[in-house]
């Protein structure tokens, strides 16, 4: 991950979140640069005749924030479940990526990928990217939908969809016709870099 480009200060220490908790401030923090990226989408499942569609990925933003602007405590909320977001306190957060749609009924009618999504209140703010369309004339999944950190998983080929990688903010693949399951999402993650000044 990123850290920021600057001549000023030191790097004191890094604190990782993949569930939620609080970040507590240290009397010897000038600043920090906060990067939150958002829950991945869940594939859709297959049903007998289509696959599901692909999870969106989740959204991205980085936000440096001076010490004087924190609290004593931040409240650090990591998202299970789409389509809530993962938060650094009140400053910047990262929305999850929507889930894949079930494959339908007939032979045209494969699961809608998952929405992508979307961040706001950091200096940079990047959206994810929509899960694939599920295929309608074979038994392929749709692929899920890239982080702005990692790619989503791939397009499964006859069986249950793949899963994006851990703490990624990647969607899960859908479930290939024949009934199978979609695959997991990347969770959300917050990565507070603390600096003197």
């Amino acid at each position: 991950m990123s850290l920021l480009n600057s001549t000023r200060g030191s790097l004191l220490r890094i604190t990782t979140f993949t569930d939620s908790g609080i970040w507590t401030k240290s009397n010897d923090v000038g600043f920090v640069v906060v990067e939150v990226t958002g829950l991945g989408g869940f594939g859709g499942p297959g049903s007998s005749t289509q696959s599901g569609g692909g999870g969106g990925g989740g959204g991205y933003t980085r936000k440096t924030i001076l010490s004087s602007d924190l609290g004593a405590t931040e409240d650090v909320t990591v998202s299970l479940f789409a389509p809530l977001p993962t938060s650094f306190g009140s400053h910047c957060q990262a929305l999850a990526g929507g889930n894949g749609e079930a494959g339908g009924t007939t032979w045209s009618n494969g699961g809608a990928g998952g929405t992508f999504g979307t961040s706001s209140g950091g200096d940079i703010n990047l959206f994810g990217q929509s899960g694939s369309k599920g295929g309608t004339s074979d038994a392929v999944g749709g692929a899920g939908g890239n982080s702005p950190m990692v790619n989503g998983a791939g397009n499964p080929t006859s069986s249950v969809g793949g899963s994006a990688r851990s703490y990624s903010g990647g969607g899960g693949a859908g479930g290939a016709s024949g009934g199978h399951n979609g695959g997991n999402p990347g969770g959300g993650i917050v990565v507070v870099y603390e600096y003197s000044l």
